[in-house]
This record gives structure tokens, sequence and C-alpha cells, in this order.
């Protein structure tokens, strides 16, 4: 039913923590979920053992050592025994209700873009999958201890093969790659569905000991601004404010509220070009009268 793929970093500290406990839950979801990890860096062949699941270890990477996030995706669809994909980062927990919402989706609205909110939580050791009850007691820890997370970031996409045909090779964990995405799929008119309210995706916060410069060099580096060259510019910064459709408990709507018409106003033109012209046109209209 669903192939979830990720790229885990070097398996160390408390990387190599929340790391297994992302993709262990990936794991739990059963006969209908099938798990690919993606990239050589130290731990991933272990821990794909371990856990009997598909290990792909050639991925391409810039100069300095990132992965290349084209690479990753077309060798994941390659790979994928389903047509229907997830990208999750590798410090992202799930719980079934991600399996519950691609179906409901399907059966209603297909192809589409699945994208959501996160839930932050610090989680400093291995979370105990083996209880019968594992998914009930994550379920409460996260309601207890969870924090969302703005609507900016955006960390799993559920989407049909094939929906990116050709994606530049933007460095992942480095910004922007993930708007591309989200603004691709607007452009070639796929719903862009919201499932915050019906999918539990568990971000355990973590440093950015791993990027060049830490933190601001993910975010400001020469890694970040070629990403942002690769984008095309400010007005393809799409995210989860761009969602056109949402999940419910009781089922799907199109999102008609005021902020989310303005922003689809005013990101117009860089989903339909002609829209750019009609704009400048009505200002000039404006200002000559």
């Amino acid at each position: 039913m669903l192939t979830i793929f990720g790229i885990p970093k070097h398996f160390a500290g408390h990387t190599a923590i929340i790391q297994e406990n992302a993709i262990s839950s990936w794991t739990r979801l059963g006969s209908r979920c099938e798990v690919i990890l993606l990239g050589d860096d130290l731990g991933t062949a272990h821990i794909a053992s371990r856990f009997g699941i598909r290990h792909i270890p050639n991925v391409q990477r810039n100069e300095y050592g990132t992965p290349l996030v084209n690479s990753l995706f077309a060798q994941a669809e390659a790979a994928a025994a389903y047509s229907v994909m997830g990208y999750a980062n590798a410090d992202i927990m799930l719980r079934t209700n991600i399996l519950d919402a691609v179906e409901r989706t399907r059966e209603v609205k297909w192809p589409a873009l699945l994208i959501g909110r996160r839930w932050d939580i610090d989680v400093a050791e291995l979370w105990d999958f083996d209880t019968p009850d594992s998914d009930e007691c994550l379920r409460r820890h996260l309601e207890k201890y969870g924090k969302p997370h703005d609507r900016h970031a955006m960390d799993y996409f559920i989407f049909p093969r094939g929906l990116w045909r050709e994606i530049p090779p933007m460095a992942i964990g480095r910004t922007l790659w993930d708007n591309w995405l989200v603004w691709k799929a607007h452009a070639s008119k796929i719903p862009i569905i919201d499932v915050s309210a019906v999918v539990s995706a568990i971000h355990q916060n973590h440093d950015y000991s791993h990027a060049n410069g830490a933190r601001r060099g993910a975010w400001h580096g020469p890694e970040a601004e070629r990403n942002f060259a690769l984008l095309g510019g400010f007005d393809r910064i799409f995210d989860l404010r761009d969602a056109t459709w949402q999940l419910t408990p009781e089922g799907l709507f199109p999102i008609r509220t005021l902020p989310s018409v303005v922003r689809r106003f005013t990101h117009a033109a860089a989903v339909r070009p002609l829209v750019r012209p009609m704009q400048q046109f009505k200002r000039l209209m404006q200002g000559a009268s």
C-alpha cells in the first residue's frame, strides 16, 4: 500500500536514539507498509539489517557530502514496491493513523500530495514498541508533552510515484527543497491536502551538529543559498499554508478561509505565469487613476 523512505544521518549519540525510534515506528505500521533506508552514513546498513528492511547505499551527494533530493527520490521510486510513496525525515515517529489518512484520501481524491504539521517532543531514550499498547502510549505521551510546530516546517510527504518528474539537485536538510515540492505540485494542479488533524507526525527534538556551521549553516550557508537559487525565488516558497484541502475526522473539505484565499492570490503568479502581467496591469491602472 505505502512505501516509506528516508535517509538517516550518522547513528551516533542522541541522533542514533531518535533515528532508531523513528525507523522502528515505521516498521510497526505492518504489512501494508514497506520501508526503505537510503544512504551509507554510519549505522544505516546495520539498522536496516536489524529491522529486515531494504537498504540503498548509493545516493548522489554534493561537494559538501550532503545527499541530493533528486537522487534520493529517484532511487526510492525506482525501488518501491508500491505506487504510493511516503518520504519522512529520519527523526519523525509515525503512528498507524497515517495509513488511515492514505486510505481515506485514495477513496475520494487521488492523485494528491499529503502534508501536515508536526509535533515536537523531547525524547532521551529508546521508545518501547514491544508493548501491546505502544501506539496508545505514544498517543498519550504526545498529548501530554507535544507542542505543535509552526506551519512552515514540513517533515513528511505522501504522494503518487512519478509526481515530480525532475527535481532540482537540492541539498536535503538545507531548507527550501520541501517548499519546491509543494510549489511544483501546485503548479501541476495536484490537490494539496493538509492531514494534520488526523496524522500524528512526532518530531524528536535535536541539535544541528550534522550540518556545516550547525543550525546557521543549515539555514544560511552556501548549500542553503544554492537551494534558494534552484527554488527560483521567494514567490515559490510554498508550505502547509498553501494546502487546498483538509482531511478531518469528519471528511475531506476544501480550504476556503480568508488567509488561504489571500495567500493563493499573492502566490498566483508563481503557479500561473500569465497572472503576473495581469497583476502588473492592475497596479498600473490603479496608479493612473
